[in-house]
């Protein structure tokens, strides 16, 4: 069973940690837990260790992790890392890189999936300092489990109220449950932008930066599943985990996809490229010299269809993600292409105000045959909605 490391920060809901542990344990996951010295004001070592928890920590030098780097042992051999509850106090410290304790140092120094779940007074949850807090947290890939709504420790009613434990179970489960549908699964994904060579030093392209197409490949590898991406002109940093080919032009990329595709089946494949539609029809072997020319004419040819090329093949992956790129008609001309594509879905950009190309952020329409659903956020937001998405038919 997963192994999950609980870091209970001070809050008065923090006895509800001893409930969630209650259940995880039935359920035959694997605890350790971290208590802050805000905890302890609420809870003890000795109320986890009734529950059989033996593993308890404080200290971010304590005797029992002293062979060892305590904060980086504890943060890599979990499989989830969960703050339940986490108090604006500890939130501050993550938003912001601080590590002055055990669990905030856990924090920083791990591999692997974190939640937090706030628990705070209403008008602390609703304080502009702790919302840019939670934006930052979010954008560092970290899932918030926001608080509910209703009456407060302190006697209010409104939005604060810690995730209750049945509930926060439901959302680990759900997790693992994912995780265990995608492991090792087979996920071929394309991302950036092609380039089409004119002379030996200019080219066609575009201002694709294969961030939205690396949070893709990046969160199927967080599930367990094994990613190949196929990497044009991208100029970020891909962990060596993902298996990655690149390549420059159209061409280049439609060759890759078929020989992968042909060598191994893969379960989903996700065309996130922005690939170029033409291309010169006749490189020029030299520089072409501007003083010759006043006027310069290039001839375009067409290049291959990647993604309607692979849909009519017989090695065809399980599952096919187009994207689309539109100034106008959004909807309208994504539907289209998902038919023209013989696509499963369609991930839909509106490109018009240019905003998206190298941002963090994205807005996006998920369409499949039957519904489509919008979505904004991060990029690493985005890339795990799409899977949430696919879920059901992988």
């Amino acid at each position: 069973m997963p192994s999950i490391l609980l870091i209970v920060t001070g809050s008065i809901a923090a006895p509800k940690a001893l409930d969630l542990c209650k259940i995880l344990l039935k359920e035959g996951y694997n605890i350790e837990v971290i208590l802050t010295h805000g905890a302890k004001e609420f809870v003890s070592e000795e109320m986890f260790e009734a529950l059989a928890i033996t593993n308890i920590f404080s200290n971010i030098f304590d005797a029992k992790m002293e062979e060892k780097i305590g904060h980086i042992e504890l943060s890599r051999k979990s499989d989830l890392v969960l703050t339940y509850p986490a108090s604006a106090n500890f939130i501050a410290k993550i938003a912001n890189g601080l590590a002055d304790d055990l669990a905030s140092t856990a924090i920083l120094a791990s591999n692997k999936k974190i939640f937090i779940a706030p628990a705070m007074n209403v008008e602390m949850w609703h304080n502009k300092i702790v919302k840019d807090n939670i934006v930052k947290i979010e954008n560092r890939n970290i899932d918030v489990i926001n608080p509910e709504s209703g009456l407060l420790a302190c006697g209010e009613i409104g939005e604060g109220r810690l995730k209750e434990p049945q509930d926060m179970y439901q959302i680990i489960e759900n997790y693992f449950n994912l995780r265990y549908k995608l492991v090792n699964k087979n996920i071929l994904i394309t991302a950036g932008g092609t380039r089409e060579k004119i002379d030996p030093v200019r080219y066609i392209g575009n201002f694709s930066s294969g961030k939205q197409g690396l949070a893709i490949a990046k969160k199927f590898r967080e599930y367990g599943a094994n990613v190949t991406l196929i990497a044009a002109n991208i100029n970020l940093h891909i962990p060596k985990n993902i298996k990655t080919l690149t390549c420059e032009s159209a061409e280049q990329m439609s060759d890759l996809v078929h020989d992968q595709c042909k060598e191994l089946k893969y379960d989903i494949a996700i065309f996130s490229a922005a690939v170029a539609d033409y291309k010169v029809a006749e490189i020029a072997a030299q520089k072409i010299k501007k003083k010759q020319h006043d006027k310069l004419t290039l001839t375009l040819v067409k290049n291959p269809d990647i993604l309607a090329n692979i849909s009519k093949v017989l090695y065809k992956p399980k599952v096919l993600i187009g994207f689309a790129a539109e100034s106008e008609n959004l909807e309208q001309n994504a539907k289209e292409k998902l038919v023209k594509k013989n696509c499963d879905y369609i991930v839909a950009n509106n490109i018009a105000t240019h905003e998206i190309f190298a941002s963090d952020e994205n807005n996006i329409l998920f369409i499949n045959k039957k519904e489509s659903h919008s979505f904004a956020g991060t990029k690493e937001r985005i890339a795990e909605f799409i899977i949430k998405n696919i879920f059901k038919v992988i």
